[in-house]
């Protein structure tokens, strides 16, 4: 139904007219797809045939007399005719079928057993540079861009429509007769453009930004390419990929050292020994610059949709992806602010809608996230051997409970406006509760008892959320210290 009204849509369907087109619709539909079958059945036999020609023509007799001669070469010139004349037929017979698959998918993009048939059709029709493709690769992209943006009009939620859409991007990639980060930028760039325009007519749709988080992998990993060698036909909709080639991992001890270069530049991060100057050139600065300026313009916009509507939960998953790579550094007291401005969104959020669990789960991952003391942070300091880090870390831990009292502070201010009736907000009272009894204990100088405020929050959930009663009670049996 994709955003229509539950009540109209139905209506529609028990009106005579609209009825009557429908079944018109399906009759045509049933018609086109047992043509498609029975093109698929042909097209199978065909090449069940060829092999079996082949070979026979493999196996014949030995006869090498010189009688035999003449009779051989004129079988074998009018056997590669016949074969020309056949390979052209299966091109245009896969012509036709690739513009049948069009016609039924843009009437109804969701079957994926269609676009497998699609794609199996463009894999023989767009072939490796050597062996003269039929459809060049920006002409086949070109298409499958705008085949699958009609598609998409149609249903903005078509998983196949997407997932063809990432497979003509690594196909494209795989066809060029060599890397061409340049086109590649231009290509993405115009893509992201694309995800805007999805994204204003449903800020919400979770498959665009999933898309746009293949985009930006693509867009960064031709940038990080460019004088380092490598492929960009590897991608898998991760950022897993460019990420580790921003810190060196694969690679030669060469690539291994530019590669960490370049994420000690975009990514900030401080390094105890730094690389010799002759391998710290322009160009890595300016590739570092490059990445930095993506991400900041993906965190401008999910900062954009967030306003738009607190509710988009996809815009804060994107936005969580970001906020590792743009403040990666150890130091939680240099990114304070940045962590207060997102408690400053959140508020926001939360005040608007306090039983919308999307910014209470993005509250979670920043206080999760910003933790002086988690795995992660301790990893990267003891990698990294910064003394000054290590000693500053209680003036951290300090910064941190400071920041956690004023946020339950905040929390529980809201719980009270809304009767204690507010169930994400106890359950944000009861994290943060229990991440400052294991850093202070029971109580402390503002007259708090964090064991009690815990146990307290879980109670109240027990009776405001019965369904879940029994996760309240494990919740309690979890810390030992909290039963009575």
């Amino acid at each position: 139904m994709h955003g229509q009204n539950r009540a109209e849509y139905k209506a529609r369907l028990r009106d005579e007219s609209t009825a009557k087109k429908l079944a018109q619709k399906a009759q045509q539909w049933n018609v086109l797809s047992a043509e498609l079958l029975k093109r698929r059945r042909d097209a199978k036999q065909v090449v069940t045939a060829a092999c079996a020609s082949t070979t026979t023509q493999t196996s014949g007799g030995d006869d090498s007399s010189p009688s035999s001669t003449d009779g051989e070469d004129r079988e074998h010139h009018d056997s590669v005719k016949s074969s020309d004349s056949t390979a052209d037929s299966g091109i245009a017979n896969t012509l036709e079928t690739l513009a049948l698959t069009e016609r039924l998918l843009s009437v109804n993009p969701d079957p994926a057993y269609l676009w497998n048939h699609r794609m199996e059709l463009l894999l023989s029709l767009t072939k490796l540079p050597q062996d003269s493709p039929t459809l060049t690769p920006i002409a086949f992209f070109e298409q499958e861009r705008e085949m699958t943006t009609t598609c998409l009009k149609r249903n903005p939620k078509a998983y196949g429509a997407w997932f063809h859409r990432k497979w003509s991007i690594r196909r494209y990639l795989q066809l060029l007769p060599e890397p061409d980060p340049d086109s590649c930028q231009k290509l993405m760039h115009l893509e992201l453009q694309q995800c805007a325009q999805f994204l204003n007519l449903d800020e919400r749709n979770f498959h665009c930004w999933s898309y746009r988080r293949f985009v930006v992998a693509a867009l960064a990993s031709s940038v990080l390419l460019v004088d380092h060698g490598g492929h960009l036909d590897d991608l898998d909709g991760s950022w897993i990929s460019w990420c580790h080639r921003t810190d060196g991992t694969p690679g030669t001890d060469e690539e291994h050292s530019r590669g960490s270069l370049i994420g000690a530049q975009v990514m900030g991060t401080r390094q105890q020994k730094p690389l010799a100057t002759d391998r710290a050139t322009a160009k890595d600065t300016a590739r570092s610059d490059e990445i930095r300026h993506i991400l900041q313009e993906e965190w401008n916009f999910t900062t954009q949709k967030i306003r738009q509507n607190f509710s988009n939960g996809s815009a804060f998953h994107h936005r969580s992806k970001l906020v590792p790579l743009l403040y990666p550094d150890a130091s939680f007291i240099e990114q304070a602010d940045m962590v207060r401005a997102e408690l400053e969104i959140i508020g926001n959020a939360i005040y608007t809608e306090p039983d919308d669990q999307t910014p209470w789960w993005y509250l979670r991952f920043i206080i999760e996230w910003a933790d002086p003391n988690s795995a992660e942070r301790s990893a990267r300091r003891k990698a990294h051997g910064d003394a000054s880090m290590m000693e500053s870390i209680q003036k951290e831990t300090d910064v941190y409970v400071s920041m956690l009292k004023e946020q339950f502070e905040n929390i529980h201010e809201l719980v009270e406006a809304e009767d204690g009736l507010c169930k994400w907000g106890l359950l944000g009272m009861n994290m943060i509760a229990t991440i400052l009894y294991k850093r202070l204990g029971e109580g402390d100088r503002e007259g708090y008892n964090w064991k009690e405020e815990s146990y307290g929050c879980l109670k109240a959930l027990e009776a405001l959320d019965p369904d879940r009663v029994v996760r309240y009670r494990n919740m309690i049996k979890r810390y030992d210290c909290m039963v009575r």
